[in-house]
C-alpha cells in the first residue's frame, strides 16, 4: 500500500502544483514588510512599513505543492531503487517527512496569511523557526514539548488570520473556515505521533494519507478564497483586470465544498486507520 500511496501523492501533488501557477496573472501579490519606527520630538513616533518586497501567494502554494511531489518522488526512488526493511523504512519516512514538513508546513501558514494581508518579515521568521524545532522535537519523540510550540504557532497564525475584518466578502464564511481547517488538519498530524501505533508503517501510510488530502485541500480552499475574493470586488482597476484574464477567475462556492469534503475525508479515513489498529493491538495483548 506504501507504493499506491506514494504514487497517488506524488501525481496529485504534482498536479496541484502546476495548476496553482499555471493560469497565475502576478494579480495575486501582498507585502513582506518590516516595521520601522522613528522617534519625533514631543515624545511622539512614526510607525512606517518597509517593504523587502511583493509576494506572488500562488508561488507560495506552488513552492509547497512543488516540494511535497518531490519529496514522494524521493520516496519512489529510494523504494525502488534500495532494499528496506520495516525498521529502515519507517527511519526514512520519519526523516523525509520531518525535511519536507519543516519547510512546507511553515510555508502554507504564510502564504495563508499572505491570502488576505501582507506580513511582517519577523512573523515569517518566527513562523519558520518554530515550525523547525517542532519538526525536530518530533523526530526526538517529544510530543509535549511540540505539541505546546505548535499551540503557540496556531495561536499566532490564527491571530494575523482573524486580524481582518471579512464582512466585504459575499463568502466570508469561507475566510474563518479556512483558518478552523488550518488548525484541525495541524493538530491532527500530531495527533497521529500521540496515537503510539505499534506498527509503524501503518503510521508512515497515515501521515501520506494526510499530506495528500489536508495539504491540497488547505492550498486550494486558499486558492479558491483568493479568486473569490477578486471576483466580489474587482471593479476596474488594472490588477483587477490582470486577474480577470485568468481562467480562475469567478465563483468557486461548488469547489471550495468539495475541498472542505476531500480534506474532512482525509481526517475521517485516517482517525479510522487508527481506530483499527488500536483494536487489533488491544486484542492482540488479551491473547
Amino acid at each position: 500500500m506504501r507504493l499506491q500511496l506514494h504514487w497517488a501523492a506524488f501525481l496529485l501533488h504534482s498536479i496541484s502544483s502546476i495548476l496553482s501557477i499555471i493560469f497565475d496573472t502576478g494579480g495575486q501579490k501582498r507585502q513582506i514588510y518590516i516595521q520601522e519606527t522613528t522617534y519625533k520630538r514631543n515624545v511622539s513616533t512614526e510607525i512606517t512599513q518597509q517593504s523587502i518586497g511583493a509576494q506572488d501567494v500562488l508561488v507560495w502554494i506552488f513552492i509547497n505543492e512543488l516540494i511535497t511531489a518531490l519529496s514522494h518522488a524521493y520516496s519512489l526512488y529510494t523504494y525502488y531503487y534500495t532494499s528496506l526493511n520495516d525498521e529502515n523504512a519507517h527511519t526514512f519516512e520519519l526523516t523525509r517527512r520531518s525535511w519536507e514538513y519543516t519547510i512546507t508546513a511553515a510555508v502554507i501558514p504564510v502564504a495563508l496569511v499572505l491570502g488576505v494581508s501582507d506580513i511582517a518579515l519577523t512573523d515569517v521568521i518566527f513562523i519558520f523557526v518554530i515550525n523547525a524545532v517542532i519538526q525536530w522535537l518530533g523526530m526526538m519523540n517529544l510530543s509535549m514539548p511540540a505539541f505546546l510550540l505548535l499551540s503557540a504557532e496556531l495561536s499566532y497564525v490564527s491571530i494575523l488570520l482573524y486580524g481582518v475584518d471579512y464582512s466585504v466578502f459575499s463568502a466570508s464564511t469561507f475566510y474563518i473556515l479556512i483558518g478552523i481547517m488550518y488548525m484541525i488538519f495541524y493538530i491532527s498530524f500530531g495527533f497521529v505521533k500521540l496515537a503510539n501505533i505499534q506498527r509503524k508503517f501503518i503510521e508512515d501510510d497515515i501521515y501520506i494519507i494526510l499530506s495528500v488530502t489536508c495539504k491540497i485541500s488547505l492550498s486550494w480552499l486558499l486558492i479558491s478564497n483568493i479568486y473569490t475574493g477578486y471576483y466580489d470586488l474587482c471593479g476596474t482597476s488594472e490588477v483587477c483586470e490582470m486577474v480577470k484574464k485568468s481562467a480562475f477567475y469567478g465563483d468557486w462556492f461548488a469547489w471550495q465544498i468539495g475541498f472542505l469534503v476531500f480534506g474532512t475525508i482525509g481526517l475521517l479515513w485516517s482517525a479510522y486507520i487508527v481506530y483499527q489498529e488500536k483494536i487489533k493491538y488491544e486484542d492482540y495483548e488479551l491473547l
